[in-house]
């Protein structure tokens, strides 16, 4: 019965997401927000902290595959257009979108691991807001440091 409940909260969670990123998808919302990042200013550091704030925003409310398979499309010429590399910009949507599900108002992986373990969500915060605070501080050395995602790659 337990299982079930947890099964049951993770794929509301999903469900809901999917219906959300359907709804962006049939009213455009990101090809609309692509063009806007894309016109508001020519500096790649005001580019790259806008896509930040988006894909943060988008992380809150949507799971992460939704998001992924609607915006990254949308978003990446822009990303090509201020030179990111595609690897670079993936990890700059993952750690986005990352951070985006442990916070409320949605927190998808926080309501996750709060059904799985019992915990109560302010418990839970209380700890996770170091997480989140270290994964912030990550996220800014990655976007404005490409070599730090790229140092991998260089690997093989």
């Amino acid at each position: 019965v337990t299982t079930a409940r947890q099964t049951a909260v993770v794929m509301m969670i999903v469900g809901g997401s999917a219906v959300l990123g359907q709804f962006l998808a049939n009213e455009q919302l990101p090809q609309q927000v692509a063009t806007a990042l894309g016109g508001v200013t020519e500096n790649w550091v005001a580019q790259i902290l806008l896509i930040n704030i988006f894909l943060l925003l988008l992380g809150m409310f949507l799971h992460a595959s939704a998001a992924i398979i609607v915006v990254v499309p949308l978003l990446m010429p822009l990303a090509q257009q201020i030179g990111l590399d595609p690897v670079h910009f993936g990890v700059i949507v993952c750690l986005n979108l990352g951070i985006g599900q442990q916070t409320p108002p949605v927190a998808s992986v926080l309501l996750t691991v709060c059904s799985t373990t019992g915990l109560k969500i302010e418990e839970a915060m209380i700890y996770g807001k170091w997480f989140i605070a270290t994964m912030f501080v990550v996220l800014l050395i990655v976007s404005f440091t490409p070599a730090t995602a790229l140092w991998f790659r260089s690997l093989g």
